[in-house]
């Protein structure tokens, strides 16, 4: 058995994954004893100190092939020449491809989590579904709860987006409901109602971000829209603006909640458009309500 020594920089790794300190790209320097020995790979290299970042078992199962071929060469030739090899960072190769993982196991829990819900579905399952390996997911994500938080704050990212797109697009506000009525449909008919009773019960600090979102971006949304419509003539002048648009926020969490409207009685997606709708009709003036028949292609005498 030879004893070998390399000075490499591990920066942010450990065992493969990120350490969670303030300055993830500062590179520190670790002298890192090896012991020479075959592996079923034939490369023959294992760090023999405990803690110490193990770059076989980052470039077995972290990099892609080329870049494993090239760490490889570096830690082979350091432990020949014994002279010392300085890795930097980690390639933009290698980060890229940790972006991909991350959006795919997003994507493919989104879809496992909008048909089953939250808490039926394990991450075993999702790896299955993605037909990759639990470490990959939990090279991306700690734990269940960091990727369904995740999640979250991709789709309020993504909703925040839209919405100012409807309100910047809009024609009028009677437009901007129906467009927003044809957003929810999206939304909700390809969602599993469980889903949301699963973040209020088991997930409550995720939960919590859309609560922020609703009682924050999209109430000031709504207050837009009603001084909006004021100004269109489609909108009571009379309306008190506040208390009208908290009473949506409430409709909204009302149509949420499995205790108001039982999935098993109701669908969620129905309740939405309804609530919606009867807002509409409640804060509309005359001229309003003439345009939103004409939206729902209803002929109707004055």
């Amino acid at each position: 058995m030879t004893d070998y020594y390399l000075f490499m920089t591990v920066g942010h790794w450990k065992h493969g994954r990120s350490l969670r300190s303030g300055f993830p790209l500062q590179v520190l320097a670790l002298l890192v004893r090896y012991k020479k020995r075959r592996n079923r790979d034939g490369c023959g290299f294992y760090a023999a100190i405990p803690n110490a970042f193990t770059f076989i078992e980052y470039v077995e199962s972290d990099c892609n092939q080329d870049t494993r071929l090239f760490h490889l060469k570096i830690l082979q030739e350091t432990c020949k020449t014994k002279k010392v090899s300085i890795v930097l960072r980690r390639p933009d190769s290698y980060r890229d491809q940790k972006m991909k993982n991350k959006e795919k196991i997003l994507s493919g829990a989104k879809e496992l989590f909008y048909k089953y819900g939250i808490k039926n579905i394990t991450m075993d399952e999702i790896a299955r579904h993605l037909a990759i390996s639990k470490k990959t997911i939990y090279n991306a994500f700690p734990d269940k709860d960091a990727l369904v938080n995740s999640l979250m704050l991709k789709d309020l990212k993504t909703n925040h987006k839209d919405f100012d797109e409807i309100f910047n697009k809009s024609v009028n506000v009677v437009d901007e409901i129906f467009i927003i009525m044809k957003k929810m449909t999206e939304i909700f008919s390809n969602c599993n109602p469980v889903m949301y009773y699963d973040l209020q019960k088991f997930y409550p600090q995720t939960w919590k971000l859309f609560t922020d979102f609703r009682e924050k971006y999209i109430l000031a949304h709504v207050e837009r829209s009603i001084e909006k419509g004021k100004k269109e003539g489609l909108v009571r002048p009379d309306i008190n603006t506040k208390i009208l648009a908290h009473l949506r926020m409430e409709e909204i969490a009302m149509a949420m909640s499995g205790s108001n409207f039982p999935a098993d009685k109701f669908s969620m997606l129905d309740v939405q458009l309804t609530l919606a709708e009867h807002f509409l009709y409640g804060i509309c003036t005359l001229k309003g309500h003439k345009l939103i028949n004409k939206y729902k292609e209803i002929n109707e005498e004055e």
